[in-house]
């Protein structure tokens, strides 16, 4: 029990109606408990899991939250999941993780197992459609050979054409891999036996493929049922809209089944493997013309939610290829969007390396957090937390009954992470599953920027870098000229003031003279090190040639102090440097040298500062400032007898 609650984890495969009318009614079921928590993953293979050798999980995503620190016991739907892993890799899962677990779907040796009755099922439902017209040409699209369930539904098909007597002429047996684009493959050939005359009887292996191929014959003026009848199984909501004969699962029983089992188990009580059986609902595509639902209407009603996120999307996409996006920003207007479009609380994980250009850390970090007691979002746009998956934080699911649909967030060959909703026992899965691909969308676009703006970053480095003077480390006069625009765009967006300075070094020649140029480059370097610790780090330091340098910077207004203030800096740092010049030179015969530097500064406000025209005004009136100064200096000296 976790903080007083059981939470159980399923592990579903994504894109998939069964998966979801399973989780579905695993929810309802869990509805009547005060103290169940649901989290379901969502997996589906992709060329990423393929480059980590089919690794189990809901990939590296969420892979390390389910464990005994964070899950009481895990509902796995094996039947469909061992379709796309590897059975090596389940073993491996199932050793590591070392909590309760219920298997659905398929036998999974030493672990409860939740099964329906396929065999009689299929067979009983198979000799009433026989029934119906046993002239007919019977045809099987079959399910994957790797499946279990798909082998005892053709046992049970062709248990059926045995004991009424049909002859191997009228039996046809089509490959099928419980997936609708399968139909597409077969429908040409079970066409051409229906324009040759011959009435034909279809048993699809699941509904998915039965709805498939309803729609290709409606679309290629195949008449149902005269022409042809068509049988399901699983009974899924969407048949109703072909009125789709199906051998229908009993999912609510399924629900309280799987949830009882794995309750019982977590409370450390003997539980056998369940067998459930299964109805036969007929309707119109096997002639069942009284039937409700007689109309073919051929609308696959899972795209009705696309124009009420369409524009919300649209807008993230506007938004990221402006000038500058904001993360904070950005992941607000997410929010908000989601908000608006009925998705109460979510959680959106992102691999660190995608949220900060400059990271390679393969980590989640939080970007967008919210639910009805708390916004998780910060100033900076993103919340980091120790876990790959942090959903047991902050009280996100132990102090409130919630349940969670979890997605992982793949787009060809890149995993960007996850994102989590909370849900009732009635959610739309269609819904959600339009949500994840369009936000996938739209990190595909995210994603190409952010490279695109590494790649721009890096050349830009390494043009600085190219730059800069080989001896301080400063950028060079010729920088500043290059990057000249984009300075002056920004100051005048924002409206800022700009304060040139120009700096000299006093008696330069001498210090050359006295100690040699070799001494003279390392005063340099003094020098530069000394304005770097007066100056800020978003200041522009710029060696503008011998012992010259100029700096620029910014301020959101004019201060009268600044000019002083920079010069106490200036003192203080002489000081400092000069301190160790003169330790470094206590037993030198040549004695020792201190540094100096003369001063002139300029000043424009906001948008008078505009055009390289007004710059070089400015460091011209910095430069003769400068050297009025060095004068003043020079007069001093030589009236004190220096």
């Amino acid at each position: 029990m976790k903080n007083n609650a059981t939470i159980i984890g399923i592990i579903a495969n994504q894109s998939n109606d069964y998966s979801y009318n399973v989780t579905s009614s695993i929810l309802k079921a869990a509805s009547n408990y005060s103290n169940v928590r649901i989290i379901c993953f969502f997996y589906e293979l992709n060329e990423y899991d393929l480059k980590d050798n089919g690794d189990f999980g809901v990939s590296k995503n969420v892979d390390k939250f389910i464990n005994e620190n964070n899950l009481d016991g895990v509902i796995i739907l094996s039947g469909t999941i061992l379709q796309l892993i590897f059975k090596d890799n389940m073993d491996e899962f199932l050793q590591r993780i070392k909590i309760p677990v219920v298997s659905v779907g398929k036998k999974i040796e030493n672990y409860n197992t939740v099964l329906v009755d396929n065999l009689n099922s299929v067979k009983k439902a198979i000799t009433k459609l026989i029934k119906l017209d046993k002239s007919r040409k019977f045809i099987m699209i079959k399910g994957p050979e790797s499946s279990i369930e798909a082998k005892e539904r053709l046992d049970g098909f062709l248990s059926a054409m045995k004991s009424a007597g049909i002859s191997k002429e009228n039996i046809v047996l089509f490959d099928g891999d419980f997936n609708a684009d399968s139909v597409e493959n077969v429908f040409p050939k079970i066409k051409r036996i229906i324009n040759s005359k011959i009435k034909v009887s279809v048993f699809a292996c699941n509904d998915e493929m039965a709805i498939r191929l309803c729609k290709l014959s409606i679309e290629n003026g195949i008449k149902i049922p005269d022409q042809m009848f068509i049988l399901g199984f699983d009974g899924l909501q969407r048949c109703l809209e072909y009125s789709i004969s199906t051998i229908q699962q009993p999912f609510d029983l399924i629900g309280k089944t799987i949830l009882n089992n794995i309750l019982n188990i977590i409370n450390k009580k003997n539980v056998k493997d369940s067998i459930l059986p299964l109805n036969v609902i007929n309707r119109k595509s096997t002639g069942n013309i009284n039937n409700r639902v007689e109309c073919f209407h051929g609308q696959d009603f899972r795209y009705e939610y696309l124009s009420i996120e369409r524009n919300f999307f649209n807008l993230l996409n506007s938004y990221i290829r402006g000038p500058k996006p904001n993360a904070a920003t950005l992941w607000r207007i997410f929010a908000d969007g989601l908000l608006n479009i009925g998705i109460k609380e979510c959680y959106l994980f992102l691999k660190k390396n995608i949220v900060f250009a400059h990271s390679d850390e393969d980590l989640n970090v939080m970007v967008v957090g919210y639910n009805p007691l708390k916004n998780y979002i910060d100033a900076n746009g993103w919340i980091e937390f120790s876990d790959d998956l942090a959903l047991h934080d902050n009280g996100i699911i132990v102090r409130r009954k919630v349940n969670f649909l979890v997605y992982p967030l793949f787009s060809k060959e890149h995993n960007y992470g996850t994102i989590a909703f909370t849900v009732n026992d009635e959610f739309d899965y269609c819904f959600y599953e339009l949500i994840v691909a369009r936000l996938i969308s739209f990190l595909e676009v995210f994603m190409t920027m952010v490279q695109k703006n590494k790649e721009l970053a890096l050349k830009k480095k390494e043009a600085d870098e190219n730059l800069k003077d080989g001896l301080t480390g400063l950028y060079t006069k010729k920088w500043l000229v290059s990057n000249f625009d984009h300075i002056f765009a920004d100051i005048k967006r924002k409206n800022l003031s700009v304060y040139v300075f120009y700096f000299d070094v006093d008696d330069f020649k001498k210090i050359n003279d006295t100690h040699g140029h070799r001494e003279g480059d390392v005063a340099l370097t003094y020098v530069a090190k000394m304005l770097q610790n007066i100056f800020r780090k978003n200041d522009y330091i710029v060696r503008d040639g011998g012992d010259e340098f100029l700096v620029m910077t910014c301020l959101p207004s004019a201060n009268n102090n600044y000019k002083k203030n920079i010069k106490a800096r200036l003192l203080k740092e002489q000081k400092k440097i000069n301190d160790e010049i003169a330790n470094k030179f206590a037993n030198s015969k040549l004695g020792s040298y201190s540094i100096s530097l003369s001063m002139g500064i300029s000043h424009c406000s906001g948008r008078s500062c505009v055009d390289k025209d007004m710059f070089k005004f400015l460091r011209d009136e910095a430069d003769k400032k400068m050297y009025s100064e060095k004068n003043k200096k020079k007069i001093i000296n030589n009236e004190n007898g220096f």
